[in-house]
């Protein structure tokens, strides 16, 4: 036998052993439930709350890696493309021949891909997380430029849950409810701000505005939004004032008529003649009202604290 040949009989012999030894010795995926942790984590990110969750939040307690790795795969979700290749891949995949059919890889439709990714970030209480900083860029692209119509208003609602995190979140969301020429956009920009305390003179008018629109919802969340800033009671009081005769949203109407407090004394005269309406819901509320801006008022009017726990307890 050769020197040559020697040679390479023992280097295939070394390689073969090596190989081996990378095998035994490099560290193994874990497995749960029969899956691979990276099967556990990419549904996850594909589908958000669900089994999947569960499983990493079992993996998590004794694992502190693994929520940083999969929540770093989260965010790179909300950068996934839409495809023109995806549905002709798909229809290979259910209508090709099966070999062909086995062998091709899951590729989950991108856009639920990027919907989950950013639901994720439009649920759950995120106060005291670093990461979040990092997704609201995206998601401020997304909520302006994406295609999809349910994504973009994910957006929206992700920008309002993690608000805190942006300085810019409220320009960004009056920007979309003054000037985007869809409704459900402009709808759903309120329905952000309306979650945030922030003061901003930019909003008041776009929330004077809602309280107004031919949208319950858009004047619920315009209410509560003034029940939580308390700005600007010379315009926001009367327009709440008549809200308490709005069929669907006195309560809320009442709610911000109280956090203004005296400031809403100017709105007496008006809350004494809706308390003693014949319609009983409406003057249960502005009793309600009235009792917490003017008890003094109340009292002289001929309504009692007792009368304003028997409207309250019948509100429905």
């Amino acid at each position: 036998m050769s020197r040559r040949r020697r040679r390479l009989i023992a280097l295939s012999v070394l390689t073969g052993i090596s190989a081996v030894v990378v095998y035994l010795l490099w560290p193994r995926e874990p497995v749960y439930e029969g899956k691979k942790l990276s099967y556990w984590v990419d549904t996850w990110v594909r589908e958000g709350h669900s089994h999947a969750e569960s499983v990493l939040l079992r993996v998590g307690a004794t694992n502190r890696n693994i929520w940083p790795q999969a929540i770093q795969k989260k965010r790179k979700a909300l950068l996934t493309k839409d495809s023109i290749l995806w549905k002709p891949f798909m229809r290979l995949k259910k209508q090709g021949p099966r070999w062909i059919s086995k062998s091709l890889p899951d590729w989950p439709e991108p856009a639920e891909t990027r919907l989950a990714a950013v639901n994720f970030f439009a649920e759950g209480d995120f106060r005291g997380d670093s990461f979040p900083s990092e997704a609201i860029p995206i998601l401020f692209q997304i909520a302006t430029k994406d295609q999809n119509l349910r994504i973009r208003c994910a957006a929206i609602a992700a920008i309002g849950n993690l608000a805190r995190s942006s300085e810019g979140a409220m320009p960004l969301l009056c920007s979309l409810a003054e000037g985007d020429p869809d409704p459900t956009i402009r709808s759903s920009a309120i329905q952000a701000m309306s979650r945030l305390d922030n003061p901003s003179s930019r909003a008041i008018p776009v929330m004077l505005k809602a309280l107004n629109s031919n949208q319950l919802v858009d004047r619920e969340c315009a209410a509560k939004w003034f029940g939580r800033t308390g700005l600007v009671p010379e315009k926001a009081v009367p327009e709440l004032v008549h809200r308490l005769e709005d069929f669907g949203m006195k309560s809320e109407a009442a709610a911000a008529l109280t956090k203004y407090g005296p400031r809403a004394q100017f709105a007496v005269p008006k809350l004494i003649q809706l308390a003693n309406a014949s319609d009983r819901d409406v003057s249960s509320v502005a009793v309600w009202a009235l009792l917490a801006i003017d008890r003094d008022a109340a009292a002289k009017a001929g309504i009692k604290s007792l009368d304003f726990q028997s409207h309250h307890m019948t509100q429905p």
